[in-house]
């Protein structure tokens, strides 16, 4: 375990890629995942709540997939910002908010977050 001193970044990332359908409504097929530095800090994460959009019929997901940065998988057609609620096996949590960015490339699909492990709570 860290100590509670340590500096931790938290990155949390998107892809997404346009699916070819035959409506005129554009898909995309999506994913979002959580990594850290030091990457060791990622092991102390219980799990990964994700908030998503109201739209969705299951709005809250829960991402325990450690080894696979929390990924969350999902498609849609539109831009949100996602709450990604970090949660400790402590239980002390971390907020942070993330634009996920479908469309354009001039949007960056990364928001980081740099904390100490003490002010999580």
């Amino acid at each position: 375990m860290l100590g509670e001193d340590m500096l931790v970044k938290i990155m949390v990332r998107n892809t997404s890629q346009r699916l070819i359908t035959h409506s005129a409504e554009q898909q995309f097929q999506w994913s979002v995942l959580v990594e850290t530095e030091p990457a060791q800090f990622r092991k102390e994460i219980k799990k990964v709540l994700y908030h998503l959009h109201p739209t969705f019929p299951n709005k809250d997901v829960v991402k325990t997939n450690e080894s696979e940065g929390f990924m969350l998988k999902a498609q849609g057609w539109g831009e949100f910002i996602i709450t990604v609620e970090l949660v400790l096996y402590d239980n002390r949590r971390l907020i942070v908010e993330h634009y996920l960015s479908l469309f354009s490339k001039n949007h960056k699909m990364e928001t980081v977050k740099t904390i100490f492990k003490k002010d999580f709570v």
